[in-house]
């Protein structure tokens, strides 16, 4: 690979919301909880239309006390960029593709924060002032996507 990551390359030319679920019980408060979150991705490429497709995944599951105090919530994102330099980010081994590592980091934290905006957008109707999605290093995403358990001040 023989290119440079230039943000000036990099068009986010469709955004698409494929799934907005949110369950949330009679009884939940978005204060203060916690939560699990798994983030998962997956990708595909044009190298002659210099174009990449990433599906994202996000997963929220919060158990309350009771069911009323429990919420649930599942997300799917489709994201077709463009990057102008892509022939030069890119090998090919044994018929895959590999894409340079810092193009993937890079375009990875730009869909999380979309999606964090998204979201949050989608949910202010669904649950008092939205679900605010946590800050997630990008790199945390592409290691088998992220699993954890995070909290919020929603």
């Amino acid at each position: 690979m023989k290119g440079k990551v230039s943000a000036d390359k990099i068009s986010l030319l469709k955004v698409k919301t494929l799934k907005s679920l949110v369950e949330a019980g009679l009884a939940f408060s978005p204060g203060h909880i916690q939560y699990d979150m798994g983030v998962t991705y997956d990708s595909g490429v044009s190298i002659e239309d210099k174009q990449l497709i990433f599906n994202i995944q996000i997963l929220l599951n919060h158990v309350g006390e009771n069911v009323n105090d429990s919420l649930q919530a599942e997300f799917h994102f489709q994201y077709l960029f463009q990057v102008e330099n892509l022939e030069d980010l890119y090998k090919s081994e044994g018929g895959e593709f590999l894409i340079d590592g810092a193009l993937t980091v890079t375009l990875i934290g730009i869909l999380y924060s979309t999606a964090r905006g998204l979201v949050l957008s989608n949910t202010q109707n669904v649950v008092p002032g939205g679900l605010i999605l946590p800050v997630v290093n990008p790199s945390d995403i592409l290691k088998d996507g992220f699993k954890g358990e995070q909290s919020t001040k929603s």
